[in-house]
């Protein structure tokens, strides 16, 4: 087809478009933003002080576990409206308007600023509230874990709000997050999972971010943790990375499948929105 403008411009118009959009939506700027903000804040009280203590090695990461989940619905839900726009869209491409393409990679990146900013500001307060390593390299390896995490609940929601009905987007957005959390090697590690169950560890998200923020907290040479018992067992570092079934001493062996994901899911969304949009027509 041809355009009486660019699709770059096509793709500036759009963009501009979806940032006035956003920035009205009450949900999308100011609650999403202020929710990542308290949760660093909270998270960071409730386990104050942890990342140091060899007894509290277990509330330490089911802290950074929890905020997985919290990170995934938050951006899974947040970008699943753009399903309800896409409607007035499809028809608006259909009467050659705009190209799909434009439309498409300008919903993407209105979203980029959102999803680098938020776990900037919550980082921060959780780390050194928790008492974590203060050291750059572990505070990006974890910043990266969480963007990546981030990306991968926005391709999940706009996948699913292109494919589904809003009566089942809800219920299969829940339920995706059940089976990774249940394949992230924190409710079961992977040694202690059948052998024909195993493999399903590797197609999860949550595994991934679960095994590199283990690394990033206790990977890379960390010394031993305080005790103030008579014995602690996850003591050493070390100890704590085989009990929790960690298989790598790299984190990018960890982030690019990450990476990988968002990549798959970005194509099975945009052929989705193509074969939506030929249905429509």
């Amino acid at each position: 087809r041809r355009y009486q403008v660019p699709f770059w411009y096509q793709f500036l118009v759009l963009l501009k478009r979806s940032a006035i959009s956003s920035t009205k939506d009450e949900f999308y700027f100011r609650i999403r933003f202020g929710f990542y903000i308290a949760i660093g804040l909270v998270f960071g009280v409730v386990h104050y002080n942890i990342g140091n203590d060899a007894a509290k090695v277990i509330a330490n990461i089911g802290c950074f576990f929890q905020l997985f989940n919290f990170i995934y619905f938050v951006n899974s839900i947040a970008v699943i409206n753009y399903a309800e726009e896409a409607d007035v869209s499809i028809k608006e491409i259909a009467n050659n308007w705009y190209s799909r393409d434009a439309y498409f990679f300008s919903k993407l990146l209105n979203d980029l600023p959102m999803q680098i900013l938020c776990p900037t500001v919550m980082l921060p307060s959780l780390y050194y509230l928790t008492n974590q390593p203060l050291e750059f390299n572990r505070i990006t390896m974890l910043w990266v874990i969480f963007l990546l995490g981030g990306l991968v609940g926005q391709c999940i929601g706009l996948l699913v709000g292109v494919c589904f009905g809003p009566k089942t987007r809800n219920f299969i957005l829940g339920n995706t997050c059940i089976v990774a959390v249940l394949f992230s090697g924190y409710v079961i590690t992977s040694s202690n999972l059948a052998w024909y169950l195993r493999p399903l560890c590797y197609l999860s998200f949550q595994w991934y971010m679960n095994q590199g923020s283990l690394l990033a907290l206790y990977g890379y040479g960390r010394g031993s943790l305080k005790c103030d018992q008579v014995y602690c067992y996850l003591k050493k570092p070390s100890v704590i990375l085989e009990e929790f079934d960690v298989q790598t001493e790299r984190i990018e062996d960890c982030l690019w499948p990450l990476v990988a994901m968002v990549g798959v899911l970005y194509v099975l969304t945009y052929v989705a929105f193509v074969v939506r949009l030929r249905r429509m027509k």
